[in-house]
Order: structure tokens, then sequence, then C-alpha cells
């Protein structure tokens, strides 16, 4: 009863209330805001199924209008095929395409629909997915040339014959070829690439661009329905909704999509489905027996062929800050080229990455970057490294001519000069590029380096060929697996390697093997048995066909 004891028990008492209270107040905030955030949540779930059904009940409307115009159009193309002038028919085609890409899109908002509410059956059949593929790719051709955008389809494959859903498939490589053409600027790069991964049974495909990217922040939500990512740089409109039903119709199928992507570099979309037969239920699998072609031994035997369409031919970027000399040279060479110009150097490089061109004709003195600036500048830049330059210049001095080869140039003409003779020079240059890439892949004692015309180039195929020859022995030594090791798409590990030998990625590797064949045969240490495992073949028979078509002769003459 002592004051202190008193003054203790109240200060003790008070704490306990003090505490009660605060504890009594915290969990009637927590129940206020987990019964907020419960409104919230029914509000955007009612928000989004109204919006569904608005777009839903849009989409019914607009199937009438759309059908009044297919028709009619499709009529005028049949019936007046003969009548009507070249403009018309354009006119007509033109009138069809875009009527039938809106009829698309309003299919597209009724599956969504459908996948939201898990009304979408899977139904697979035997497929050309090859050439089904490329039926798809093809409808883009007038769009990405109206935007000058270089659309290219890529596979390592002859044959692709898989089941798959083919409406679902049609509507996955829609959706992603017309995000890549949508958000990829004028002169830029949309790839498609196509690859059966045999081990797996899945079917691998790539839609990368060289767009404006998505940031790190979006990439978590554009598989989100109704989500949109904003960006400064370009203002496209959309309803959100092509990702999150690309996303449904993939996992529908059984597989899986990723993305990769960097602000202002594009985008990476990866897709992994399953084609063989043995991972759909019988009630998910439509039974039709395709036509069964069958190949010659010659053909068995022959080197897988790749497709490759860009639809463009050989293109040279002009770079002049005189704009009468650049139209000089554009209207010249247009006759031979698909020309392209800038009138700087910083124009050019970012011309470069987006085209690839050919080759590069480029003027010395120029404003904010000169012609020696650029030259040093790609041929340092991995993706374009291998692009030949031609420099012209008034600077007829040995020094400046040394300086310009110093950079990395692979032409020097002075001013004033004969356009004939250009035109020669890059004749000779694109030439000896393509005899170097026959003499490589024709003879065995020709290296690698004898393609490679920057550091760049060399550093990157001297650790392809690392790669694979430290790896000879392993039968299934692919090309995902250089892709992992290096760090880099199939697509941009394609192009590099094709545009540097004219082979593909497995073409490339098969070339190494035997050239590495060879030589361990000239040693006279092994016999065509031995040589056969070193290199990872497994039938002698094969590696004695395969070496005979790639050098002309069989290996047994090596050890005579």
């Amino acid at each position: 009863m002592t004051p202190k004891a008193i003054l203790l028990f109240l200060i003790l008492l008070g704490s306990v209330i003090y505490l009660v209270r605060r504890e009594i107040k915290n969990r009637i905030r927590l129940k206020q805001e987990l019964l907020t955030e419960k409104v919230n949540r029914e509000h955007d779930v009612k928000l989004n199924n109204e919006k569904l059904r608005f777009f839903t009940n849009i989409s019914h409307e607009l199937r009438t209008p759309l059908t009044l115009i297919l028709g009619p159009v499709k009529q005028l193309l049949e019936d007046n095929a003969q009548q009507v002038t070249t403009y018309q028919k354009s006119r007509y085609e033109l009138i069809h395409n875009n009527a039938n890409r809106l009829f698309s899109l309003v299919n597209q908002v009724l599956d969504f629909r459908k996948a939201q509410s898990g009304e979408l059956k899977l139904k697979t059949m035997e497929t050309d997915i090859l050439a089904y593929s490329k039926n798809i790719f093809d409808s883009y051709k007038e769009l990405a040339n109206n935007k000058n955008i270089e659309l290219s389809f890529i596979t390592e494959n002859e044959d692709i014959h898989g089941w798959i859903d083919n409406d679902k498939f049609d509507k996955i490589l829609y959706n992603l070829l017309s995000n890549a053409l949508k958000f990829t600027p004028d002169f830029g790069n949309v790839e498609l690439y196509l690859r059966y991964n045999e081990k797996t049974g899945k079917l691998n495909i790539e839609v990368s661009d060289n767009g404006i990217g998505i940031s790190k922040k979006s990439q978590k939500k554009i598989f989100n329905r109704f989500y949109q990512a904003t960006s400064t740089k370009q203002n496209n409109t959309g309803s959100g909704i092509g990702l999150s039903l690309v996303q449904s119709l993939v996992e529908l199928h059984k597989g899986n999509i990723e993305v990769k992507s960097n602000l202002d570099k594009g985008s990476i979309f990866m897709v992994e489905l399953p084609i063989e037969r043995r991972f759909y239920e019988d009630d998910e699998v439509f039974e039709l027996s395709l036509p069964k072609h069958s190949k010659n031994e010659e053909l068995k035997d022959a080197p897988k062929k790749i497709i490759q369409d860009t639809g463009l031919k050989q293109k040279i970027l002009v770079i002049d800050d005189n704009a009468e000399l650049r139209k000089y040279l554009v209207d010249y060479l247009s006759g031979f080229y698909k020309v392209y110009e800038a009138e700087n150097g910083y124009q050019a490089l970012t011309l470069c990455r987006q085209i690839r061109p050919t080759l590069c004709v480029s003027d010395v003195m120029m404003p904010v970057m000169n012609g020696l600036e650029f030259c040093e500048k790609l041929k340092n830049d991995q993706f374009i490294s291998h692009i030949p330059v031609v420099l012209l210049t008034a600077l007829s001095d040995n020094k400046d001519k040394v300086k310009g080869y110093g950079t990395g140039a692979d032409g020097y003409l002075i001013k004033p000069f004969d356009p004939s003779l250009l035109k020669l020079m890059i004749e000779n240059i694109i030439k000896t590029r393509l005899d170097l890439k026959a003499k490589f892949a024709a003879e065995t004692e020709s290296e690698v380096s004898l393609l490679t015309h920057s550091p760049v180039d060399k550093s990157l195929m001297l650790k392809v060929t690392e790669l694979i020859n430290s790896n000879l022995d392993k039968s299934d030594l692919s090309t995902s697996f250089l892709c992992q090791e290096l760090g880099m798409s199939s697509s941009k590990l394609y192009q590099k390697i094709k545009e540097l030998t004219d082979l593909a990625p497995t073409e490339f590797i098969r070339t190494v093997r035997l050239k590495k064949s060879a030589s361990l045969l000239k040693t006279k240490k092994y016999n065509v048995s031995e040589v056969t495992n070193l290199i990872g073949f497994n039938d002698p028979l094969y590696f004695s066909r395969c070496f005979k078509k790639q050098f002309g002769y069989p290996p047994s003459k090596l050890l005579k």
C-alpha cells in the first residue's frame, strides 16, 4: 500500500488497458480492410464480367454486317476477275483481307469469353504444322510491307507433322504475330522461329521483335485479362485480351508460354506445345489420317532444308549527309538491290540493327556520327558486326586509307568515283563472302576464321567451335545446348551463324564434326568406325555418306 507500489500498479494497469485497446482497434481495422478488399474484388469481378458481356454482345452484333461485307467482296473478286483493273482488284483484296482480320478479332472475343467460362474444348488432329504455320505467317506480309518491317520465317526442320488443335494454334500465332507487328516501329524485324524437339515431343515457337519492349513490372501482368502495358513510345490501343487468350489457349493445349523483354530492345515470346499423340486423351483427338508420302533413299540422306523467307532481296544501306548524292546513289543502286538510306552514322547504326543490310555504303565526313565512328561501332556490335562497309571519301592520302581500313572497312572509294565502280566493288565483296562460305563447307582444312571479318565475330565463332569440339562425342549435341551456353536466343544464334557461314546451326555442327573427322583420319591412328564414335555419329555407313556428300570423296580415301 505504499505510494510507490500504488504508482507501479497504476502504470501496469494503464499499460494493459492501452495494449488491449490497441489490439482491439487493430482487429477492427483489419476487419474493415478485409471487407473493403472483398467489396473491391467483387466489384472488379463484376466489372470484368460486364466488360466480357459487353464485348460478347458487340461481337455478335458485328457478325452480321461483317458477313454482308465479306460475301459481296468475295463475289466481286470471283465474278469480275477478268473485267476489273489491277487497281480495282487490289482495293477489293484490301477490303476482303481487313474484313477477315476484323472477323478474326470478333471470334477472338467470343473465344475469350468461352475460355473464361471453361467452355473451350481441345480437338487435336494430325497436321502438317510447318505448312500450316507458313500459311498463317504469309497472311502478315502485306501488313509488314506497309510498315517496312522485315518479316522472317525460320525453321531448322524439313518437315514438322504433329497433333494440334488447328483453331487454337491459329489464334496463338495470330495474336503473337499481331502484337509483334503492332509494337515494332517502321524498318524493324519480326521473326517466327519453329523447332521440333524430338526428345520431348514438343514444338518450340519463338516470336521475336526489336520493338518497344516490355518493362519488368509489366511482364508479370501482361497475361492478365484487360491489362495493357503503358508506353510513351507508341500509342497503340487494344482490348487487353489478346495475350490473356493466348495463355488460356496454350495452357488448354497442355503447353506453356514465357516472355523475355527489355525496353527499347524488343521482346521474345516463347511457346512450347506438345504435338505427339501420346500427350492427348481420346476425347481430345479428332482422328484424321494424312497420306504418307514415301521418300526415296536419296531424299532420306539429303541434309535438312532450311526455310527462310524474308520476302526481300539483298539490301544496301547508303549513308551520306549530302541529300543530292544520297538520292543519286539510291536511284542508281535501286535497279540492282533494295536500297535504304540514312543521313548520318547514328541513324545508320539504328537502321542496321533493324534491317540487317547485306552491305553499307557510307560517307566519311558526316555530322552527329561520321563514317569512321559508324564503321567502328558496327564492327563491335555482335549482331551486325558481319555487315561489310564501303567508305566513300574525298580524303585520298594513304594514312586516311589506313585509318579507314583500321576501323574494319571492307572497301575504300575516293570521290569523285564512277558509280559502276562502286557497283562492281559491292558485287565483288558479296561474291567473295559467298565464295569463302562455299570454300569453308567444301574443304576439310579450311577454318571458321576464314568467315569472320571482325574481332567480335571471331570471338563468337571461336566460342561456338570450342563448344562443339569439346562435346563432339555427344550424338545429341544440339542448337539448344549452344544457345544455353552462349546465352543467346535460338533465332539470334540462327541468324548470326547463317549470315556468317550460310549454314544453319545444325548444319554448322555437322560440318565441324566432319572437319574434325578428316583431321583424325589423316593421322592414320583411327579407322572409320573409331572416328565415327569419336565425333558423335552412331552409324559408320551414315557417317561415310555424309562425309562424301560434304567433301566429294569417301573418308576411306584419307586412310590410303
